[in-house]
C-alpha cells in the first residue's frame, strides 16, 4: 500500500499496451548493454516505432521485469534485469507459460509508484463492473486524497483505456484470427470481461482454473514478506482485502483463497503455509521459505509447458 502522499505515474505507456514479443524485445537489449532502451534509434534494434519503443521500456519496468541499475548518465537510465526476470527466463524463456503472465500481472498491479492507475484498480478500486469513464471518475476521486499535485484528466482517460485493453478479451468472430500479436498477453488471464450491459465491463472475482495455485503461494509470501516482515501468521480475511495481497490482486473471494490455501498446504507438507482456526478465524501461517520456492516447484514439474 502507498504511503499517504504519492507521486503519481500517469499515461507513462504512449498509449500502447503491452503486445506479444515486446517485454521479451525489452529484456534481451538491455541484456548485452544496461542503456539500449534509452538510445534514440533503439527502435531501428527493436524492430518497432519510436513511441512503440519508449512504451516497451516502461513496460519491462511496470512489469517488474527490469529497474534502474544507477544514476542517470547523459540524460540516460541503466536498467538491469530484476530477480524476478531473472527467475522466469531460467524456467521460461519465452514469456509465454501461463504462470509467468500472472506474475507479471502482480508486479504491474501492485506498481503504485510507476503504473498507479493500475495499482489504484486492483487494490483500490470498490467498484465489481465499470464503465471508462467510472475508472477515470473513481481514479480520479482516490488521487485527490494521496496527492496535492493537479491530475491531468486526459492523461487519466488514456490511462483508463489502456487499461481494458490491457485485461479484457477481445471478442472473436470466425472473421478474426485467434492469438492476434496486437492483443496484451495479459488478456489470457479472463480477468476483466465485457458484460453486455449499462457497465461494459466487470472484474472477474472467482476461482481462475488457469491460476497455478504456486501463484497464489508466491502472491502470500510476497504480500506476507514486503508489508508484514517477520509475520507468522495471517487471516484470510485480510489476504482477501488487503491492498497488495493475493484476494485484490487475483481477484479471489474468501473461499477460494482458503481452499487454495489448503491444497497448498497439502502439496507442500506444510512447509510454504499451514492453515488453522482459531476462534472461528481462519489463519494462514507462513513458512520460513524462499519467496521463489512455491514457483520453483511449478516451474521444475510442468513439463514441456516451461520452455528452459
Amino acid at each position: 500500500m502507498p504511503p499517504t502522499l504519492i507521486d503519481l505515474a500517469i499515461a507513462r505507456h504512449d498509449t500502447f499496451h503491452i503486445r506479444d514479443g515486446w517485454l521479451l524485445k525489452g529484456l534481451h537489449a538491455i541484456r548485452g548493454d544496461q542503456f539500449a532502451l534509452s538510445k534514440l534509434d533503439v527502435h531501428h534494434a527493436l524492430g518497432v516505432g519510436k513511441n512503440m519503443a519508449s512504451a516497451i521500456r516502461y513496460w519491462v519496468q511496470a512489469t517488474g521485469l527490469a529497474a534502474p541499475a544507477g544514476p542517470r548518465v547523459n540524460g540516460r537510465v541503466p536498467l538491469h534485469w530484476t530477480r524476478s526476470a531473472e527467475f522466469v527466463v531460467q524456467y521460461d524463456q519465452f514469456l509465454e507459460d501461463i504462470a509467468t503472465l500472472w506474475l507479471l500481472h502482480l508486479e504491474l498491479a501492485s506498481a503504485a509508484d510507476i503504473a498507479t492507475f493500475w495499482y489504484w484498480a486492483f487494490n483500490e478500486c470498490e467498484d465489481t463492473a465499470f464503465s471508462e469513464e467510472d475508472l477515470v471518475l473513481g481514479f480520479l476521486a482516490w488521487s485527490a486524497t494521496v496527492t496535492t499535485d493537479p491530475v491531468n484528466e486526459n492523461s487519466v482517460k488514456k490511462d483508463a483505456s489502456v487499461f481494458v485493453r490491457t485485461y479484457r478479451a477481445p471478442d472473436r468472430s470466425t472473421s478474426r484470427i485467434l492469438d492476434d500479436p496486437l492483443d496484451c498477453p495479459l488478456t489470457a488471464l479472463r480477468l476483466v470481461r465485457a458484460t453486455g450491459s449499462v457497465k461494459p465491463y466487470s472484474f472477474a472475482i472467482e476461482s481462475k482454473p488457469n491460476l497455478p495455485i504456486q501463484v497464489v503461494a508466491y502472491a502470500i509470501l510476497r504480500y506476507c514478506q514486503c508489508t508484514k516482515p517477520g509475520i507468522e501468521a495471517i487471516s484470510i480475511d485480510e489476504l482477501r482485502w488487503a491492498p497488495g495481497g493475493p484476494g485484490r490482486l487475483l481477484l479471489l473471494d474468501a473461499r477460494s483463497l482458503t481452499e487454495i490455501s489448503e491444497r497448498l498446504e497439502e502439496i507442500s507438507k506444510g512447509a510454504w503455509i499451514r492453515v488453522h482456526q482459531t476462534a472461528g478465524v481462519r489463519n494462514v501461517h507462513i513458512g520460513d521459505v524462499d519467496l521463489f520456492d512455491p514457483l520453483r516447484w511449478y516451474y521444475e514439474r510442468h513439463g514441456d509447458d516451461a520452455i528452459r
